[in-house]
């Protein structure tokens, strides 16, 4: 329950950021110091060819699934939806430290 939780969040926010970035929100908010600008308009904004915020969505929404089918009670005995969620989840890891390991 706990990672369906995380990653509705998750869906959300990056949702907002995509939003933010095709013009549909106008304004960003931001925490102390900005830079949000500076960061969805950099040149490693896209990875192979899709906004990174649409990435966030799209890895979200699978965590969410992989999440609510594991609560499922026809698959409450099945590895696969751990199995998913732990691969997505690993995945998910390994992108933010590329692009942190590009914002230093």
């Amino acid at each position: 329950m706990g990672a369906a939780l995380l990653s509705l969040g998750g869906v959300l926010l990056s949702l907002y950021l995509y939003l933010y970035k095709i013009g549909l929100v106008t304004t960003l908010a931001c925490g102390e110091g900005g830079g949000c600008d500076t960061v969805q308009f950099s040149q490693y904004a896209r990875f192979l060819g899709l906004e990174v915020p649409l990435i966030g969505v799209l890895g979200y929404a699978g965590l969410l699934a992989a999440g609510l089918a594991g609560l499922q009670p026809r698959w409450a005995d099945a590895r696969w939806p751990s199995t998913l969620l732990l691969a997505l989840a690993a995945g998910g890891v390994l992108f933010t430290a590329w692009l942190k390991y590009l914002e230093f």
